[in-house]
């Protein structure tokens, strides 16, 4: 019963043994295997820094596309400049007439030759200068010495009139008051009826 046992693991030894060698050599012949069919890729070196040629082209051409986009609206910034002059102008004119119907005292003065304009009321006092670049355009249809307006405690104005604020380019924008209503508008375009003072 020993002999046998002894055969029988004798056997199994040499039948590992046999085995073994062959998963191994399996195992080498499926990484030669593998390593012919993956192409020969260049790994970069690490040392190596930098653009490519491409690279740079690619980028000067986007950086020529957006300033051929924003060249042009460069010029538009006089024209905002503008609206938002005449915008804040109005809004103040609405605010002396908000104060007079309030029951406040108001008056709006403005000094074309400064390019400024005083907002009189009865809490304070406050000076606005135009932003630079923009002006009054000759004087404003509003009566006196400086011209002024001023509002009852229905919101009426003293006289109706209209300020024209320009760019130093000469584009021109109509802040137009009405008489009666004391109604404020901003055009482009001069009032019915205009002549050029």
């Amino acid at each position: 019963a020993t002999a046998g046992s002894v055969s029988f693991v004798a056997n199994r030894r040499n039948a590992t043994a046999r085995t073994v060698p062959s998963v191994v050599s399996f195992v080498a012949n499926r990484r030669n295997a593998t390593a012919r069919t993956v192409p020969n890729v260049a790994v970069p070196n690490v040392a190596e820094k930098g653009f490519t040629l491409l690279e740079l082209l690619a980028v000067l051409a986007l950086l020529a596309v957006l300033a051929a986009v924003a060249l042009p609206r460069a010029g538009d910034l006089s024209r905002w400049k503008l609206d938002g002059a005449a915008r804040i102008l109005a809004g103040n004119l609405r605010l002396a007439r908000q104060e007079a119907i309030a029951g406040g005292y108001n008056k709006v003065v403005f000094y074309v030759y400064s390019n400024s304009y005083e907002l009189c009321f009865s809490q304070k006092n406050s000076t606005i200068e135009l932003p630079r670049g923009i002006s009054f355009e000759g004087m404003t249809t509003f009566p006196g010495k400086p011209p002024s307006v001023h509002f009852n405690m229905l919101g009426r104005p003293s006289s109706g009139g209209t300020v024209i604020l320009k760019t130093s380019g000469g584009e021109k924008i109509y802040i137009i008051m009405t008489p009666v209503t004391g109604r404020i508008r901003i055009s482009r375009n001069p009032p019915e009826h205009w002549q050029e003072y």
